[in-house]
C-alpha cells in the first residue's frame, strides 16, 4: 500500500461477514524494534479511547465498519512499515487476520538552477526540497556535452530529522566554450520528471549559461 505525505490511505480490513455481528476490529503497526504498536481498535459497538492508541496515531485514524477499513490520515514517514488487523465475528468467534506494508513517499519540489556568483568558474547547482525517498538529480543540456566537457563537483542528501524529508543538490562545472541551455531535474516515483524552465512544445524552461536569462527555444 503507498501513501503520500500529508494524505490519507486506506487499510481494508473487508470481512465477509454483516457489519453488526463484529466483535473486534484492531488495527496494529511493527515499530523498528518489531514491537507491537496499537493503531485504531474498535470493540462491542465503540472505539477505544486514543488513551490507549499509540500516541503516533491519536487523532490520525478513522474506522469505516460498513467497509471494514481503517483509514491512516495525515501520512507521516514514519507511518512506514508492516500492519496487520485482525477482525473478530461476535456469533461465531472466528478471528480473520490481514497483513499490509506501508510505503510512504514525497514530491520534490520543483528544482532551481543558480549559477556560481564568480561568473567565470563555470559552476552550476541544482537544488530540490521535501522529498521521499532521496533522489539523484540529473543534468540535460542543449545541445549534449560529451561527458569531458563537464563534471559533478559535489551532491548531497541531507535529511530532515524531524519530518525525515529530503533536501538534494548536485553542483557542476562546465568546461564548454559553447552557449548551452542547461536544466536540472528530480525524480522520485511519485511524479513525473520536474524541470526548472521549459520547452516551449515540451514543457521545459532552460537556463542560458552567458547571463541567467530564461529563455525559450
Amino acid at each position: 500500500v503507498k501513501g503520500l505525505v500529508g494524505k490519507s490511505v486506506e487499510l481494508s480490513c473487508h470481512c465477509k461477514f454483516p457489519t453488526h455481528t463484529i466483535k473486534l476490529l484492531y488495527m496494529q503497526k511493527y515499530d523498528s524494534s518489531n514491537e507491537e504498536i496499537m493503531v485504531a481498535a474498535y470493540y462491542f459497538g465503540e472505539a477505544i479511547k486514543d488513551e490507549y492508541i499509540n500516541e503516533a496515531f491519536r487523532n490520525r485514524t478513522r474506522i469505516d465498519l460498513y467497509e471494514q477499513v481503517v483509514e491512516l490520515l495525515d501520512i507521516r514517514i514514519s507511518d512506514e512499515g508492516k500492519y496487520k488487523c485482525f477482525v473478530q465475528n461476535k456469533t461465531t468467534g472466528s478471528v480473520y487476520t490481514f497483513e499490509f506494508l506501508v510505503t510512504v513517499t514525497a514530491k520534490f519540489t520543483r528544482p532551481v538552477v543558480l549559477k556560481s556568483e564568480d561568473s567565470n568558474d563555470g559552476n552550476y547547482t541544482c537544488f530540490s526540497s521535501g522529498g521521499y525517498p532521496a533522489h539523484n538529480v540529473k543534468w540535460h543540456f542543449n545541445p549534449d556535452l560529451n561527458t569531458s566537457d563537464w563534471f559533478i563537483v559535489e551532491e548531497k542528501k541531507n535529511k530532515d530529522p524531524q519530518t525525515g524529508l529530503f533536501n538534494v543538490s548536485s553542483t557542476i562545472t562546465i568546461n564548454s566554450p559553447l552557449n548551452l541551455n542547461i536544466c536540472c531535474s528530480v525524480q522520485n516515483e511519485t511524479s513525473l520528471t520536474i524541470e526548472t524552465c521549459e520547452y516551449l512544445f515540451f514543457g521545459v524552461f532552460f537556463l542560458n549559461t552567458k547571463g541567467m536569462v530564461f529563455s525559450q527555444l
